[in-house]
């Protein structure tokens, strides 16, 4: 896995895997650091090329970037042909380091990757597999959408024929555009109503709201109530508990816990 560089909290160095040799008895070699970690937030990763062995003439190689699932000019700066040099004399531990600045996208989308590679002029130069690195941008914390319920309660009653009572989901507010769907789950937790009997349980529904979803989108999800002809409690009750694991895309508002009440009729 030495050819994956990761893209995180912290800038460092990263770099490139790379064989040079002259002949099959006289080579050196240019090899990568392991995982290292840089923001989204306006910085950068640092490309380098690190040199193991020992040169008797000037080797050129070129750096360049190319898309993944992340874009050029959105997710981060382009880098074309840019040129390393090891001179004669250079050895171990001697390295070459180029910037490749990462944008700020104030959006809310998926992790994200990109890629440097190397490529060369020099015939004497042999481009090994891991001359390709990848660059890993994840999502952005500060870039997230707030949902939770419309209501702490929702009031319905029980009837003869089952019935059904919606409960809202809406987004109250974002810190970015929402440029992929997000989703959060709903469950039906018993209270003074049981499950199965007084209404129908949800284990972890899924609602999903769809990528472009403004600020204010609703969703209801309707919750069975079930009939029966028994005396009971008044008025009957059961939890709403929202929750996901979409993060950071997601942050749950409040109210994210809800009670429907069931009133005899």
């Amino acid at each position: 896995d030495s050819g994956v560089v990761i893209v995180g909290a912290i800038p460092s160095v990263t770099s490139v895997d790379l064989t040079i040799y002259e002949d099959p008895n006289d080579y050196v070699v240019v090899q990568s650091d392991k995982d290292d970690y840089v923001g989204e937030e306006g910085t950068s990763v640092t490309a380098c090329v690190l040199l193991y062995g020992e040169l008797e003439r000037d080797v050129m190689l070129q750096l360049s970037t190319m898309d993944g699932t992340a874009i050029a000019g959105d997710d981060y700066i382009s880098v074309q042909q840019y040129p390393f040099t090891f001179q004669s004399g250079q050895s171990t531990g001697d390295s070459l380091c180029t910037q490749v600045n990462i944008v700020d996208a104030a959006d809310i989308e998926y992790e994200e990757w990109f890629t440097f590679y190397l490529t060369t002029n020099d015939n004497a130069v042999n481009l090994t597999a891991d001359a390709v690195s990848n660059i890993i941008i994840p999502q952005d914390e500060k870039d997230y959408a707030v949902i939770q319920f419309t209501a702490y309660s929702y009031l319905t009653g029980e009837n003869a024929d089952k019935t059904f009572v919606d409960a809202g989901v809406w987004i109250s507010s974002s810190t970015a555009t929402l440029v992929r769907p997000v989703t959060i789950t709903l469950t039906t937790e018993e209270q003074t109503a049981t499950g199965g009997i007084d209404f129908v349980p949800l284990d972890q529904f899924d609602i999903t709201f769809p990528a472009y979803s403004p600020v204010g989108t609703q969703i209801n999800k309707a919750i069975e109530i079930l009939p029966d002809s028994l005396l009971e409690a008044d008025p009957e009750i059961l939890k709403l508990i929202l929750n996901t694991t979409d993060l950071p895309a997601v942050v749950l508002g409040v109210p994210s816990e809800a009670t429907v009440l069931i009133t005899e009729h």
